[in-house]
């Protein structure tokens, strides 16, 4: 007995000799007996606990080759992320650089050529070609999750700029831009390549979404104000098709996209560097037609800025 726990039955018979179990002997077989009852449930406590041992090692084995194959399916989908993102971002400079090497072809075909405007086309050729290099570097970086390199500098001046980058493909479609609060200075603190491929993104998709419109005009609106309370805030507002509220936070998601021939990666790569800037983006129904993509970002502190435009100079 072990505990009060039958765990076997000894039996012992002698037909040669009588009387050969007396008392005494049965009373020292119960002492073994118990500690034969010990050791028989520590054998089979011992046989167990190699079985679980070898199921753990078996399980261990598993798990291990399990996130193996998750790692690798893992880095599949960030590569295929990263050439999906290539894809989409080049795709704007590209466009800028075909567009303005055809008006550059035609400024010289004129009679006589028109030298200044061939040139400044060819300006905007060499600004697009260096903006895909930059695109592709900082998508190189944040594939490695490198540090961002952030500096201060005027967030207007680079929405002008982004503005001219995107200022012959919005004429192809008969998009009117109208900016507002663009004059004044904005300083920020970031990626100047990054914040101008979210407002190249926001523009792109609000002229997109015009294309539809068959009568009256396709208007966007460009505005960057400052609330007071450290933050800014970049609108971009369309009369475009509008957006369903079911579809909106889909629309933030990789590889979601409500267009027939879209990648899904533009919003997704424009949430992706606003967290990076502690930043937010929202996509809202406008109360009367289209969508207002509001991308807001702080503003940095007068010492923080005043040091670093200093170490920069």
């Amino acid at each position: 007995m072990r505990h009060a726990n039958l765990v076997g039955v000894l039996y012992l018979e002698n037909n040669l000799a009588a009387h050969v179990f007396t008392l005494a002997k049965a009373e020292v077989l119960e002492v073994i007996a118990s500690h034969a009852a010990f050791a028989l449930e520590n054998a089979r406590l011992y046989e167990d606990l190699l079985d679980q041992n070898h199921q753990r090692v078996l399980a261990e084995e598993e798990l291990r080759a399990a996130l193996a194959d998750l790692e690798r399916a893992s880095r599949l989908k960030a590569m295929g992320e990263l050439v999906a993102s290539i894809v989409h971002e080049i795709g704007q400079p590209i466009a800028a650089v075909d567009t303005s090497a055809s008006a550059a072809l035609r400024w010289l075909d004129r009679s006589p050529p028109d030298i200044a405007e061939a040139r400044e086309m060819l300006m905007h050729i060499s600004k697009s070609a260096l903006r895909a290099r930059t695109i592709i570097q900082s998508l190189r970086a944040k594939a490695r999750k490198a540090e961002p390199q952030f500096a201060a500098f005027d967030l207007n001046e680079a929405l002008r700029e982004a503005v001219t980058l995107v200022a012959g493909p919005l004429e192809s479609l008969g998009i009117t831009l109208e900016l507002r609060g663009l004059d004044s200075p904005e300083p920020v603190y970031g990626d100047r390549v990054q914040l101008q491929q979210v407002a190249v993104n926001l523009l792109m998709n609000g002229a997109e979404s015009m294309t539809a419109i068959e009568h009256g005009p396709r208007l966007l609106l460009l505005t960057c104000a400052s609330d007071g309370e450290g933050r800014v805030h970049v609108m971009v507002d369309d009369v475009g098709t509008g957006i369903g509220a079911e579809t909106t936070d889909n629309l933030l998601q990789p590889l979601f996209s409500t267009k027939a021939n879209g990648m899904g990666m533009g919003l997704a790569i424009c949430k992706s560097i606003l967290d990076a800037h502690d930043g937010t983006l929202a996509l809202l129904p406008r109360e009367t037609e289209g969508t207002r993509a509001v991308f807001t970002l702080p503003c940095p502190p007068p010492a923080d800025l005043a040091s670093t435009v200093a170490a920069r100079d």
